[in-house]
């Protein structure tokens, strides 16, 4: 059985939840993408973690938007950990429309 796809929605790759995802990814339970809002934002001091999961910055180009539309419709659970602004809006309204899982 392959093992289910999620896709998470946060705002920027802090060192900490880098660390969790890559270990997520690896461990093969679930097929992991995620979908960070935003590079780096100032109000954060650390420098920006590469991440080793599959993921995207929504804000980096055209393409990056249509692929993030098309991972929030296709997974099998979309979980929001950021709702804040017009982008993560946007993407809650793609996902709830597919009428698939998701949550906050």
């Amino acid at each position: 059985m392959m093992a289910p796809s999620v896709v998470v929605i946060t705002q920027i790759p802090a060192p900490y939840q880098v660390e969790l995802f890559d270990a997520v990814a690896a461990s093969g339970f679930v097929r992991l993408k995620v979908i960070y809002l935003l590079r780096r934002h100032g109000t954060r001091q650390w420098e920006c973690a590469l991440p080793a999961h599959e993921h995207l910055v929504y804000e980096e180009c055209v393409t990056a938007v249509a692929t993030a539309r098309n991972w929030i419709a296709e997974a099998d659970l979309a979980v929001f950990a950021w709702y804040s602004d017009g982008a993560a809006r946007d993407l809650i309204r793609v996902r709830a429309a597919s009428g698939v899982r998701w949550c906050l």
